[in-house]
């Protein structure tokens, strides 16, 4: 009868330790993914690392996200017939669609789409600097 009680109680207390953690992540409005999450304001830039997700300020709903980057810059010591760049995968997701597109230091440093110009400002192989600005298209 008493070791039954002590797993009664041992039971009873993980439930309240469960039940208290569950509070405290929502208390904190913590996300349950380990990816980081930051809020932007248009026309600022931001650094980003890999795996990191930017959130519009205005428009909650639409993120961006820096996914990888390639290296194709001339290595030292070595004799090229181009000088290279490093290229970045970025995923830019709505609530209604999501696109993969690149920008690189020499050939595409800005993307436009919805209503925003993605640019570019600098980067290194783990993290970019990007700017996201509002653009209005031209009404014929």
């Amino acid at each position: 009868m008493d070791k039954r009680k002590i797993i009664i109680g041992l039971l009873f207390l993980v439930l309240i330790i469960i039940i208290i953690g569950v509070i405290i992540l929502f208390i904190n409005n913590k996300p349950l993914t380990s990816s980081k999450i930051k809020y932007i304001t248009l026309g600022e830039e931001y650094e980003l690392e890999k795996a990191e997700k930017l959130y519009i300020k205005d428009d909650a709903r639409t993120t961006i996200k820096f996914i990888t980057s390639v290296d194709s810059r001339c290595k030292e010591g070595q004799e090229c017939i181009w000088q290279g760049e490093i290229e970045y995968t970025l995923i830019y997701k709505t609530k209604d669609k999501e696109s993969r597109f690149f920008l690189g230091e020499v050939t595409k440093k800005e993307y436009r789409i919805d209503n925003y110009i993605i640019s570019l400002v600098s980067g290194s192989e783990n993290k970019i600097i990007i700017k996201v600005e509002e653009f209005e298209q031209k009404k014929s």
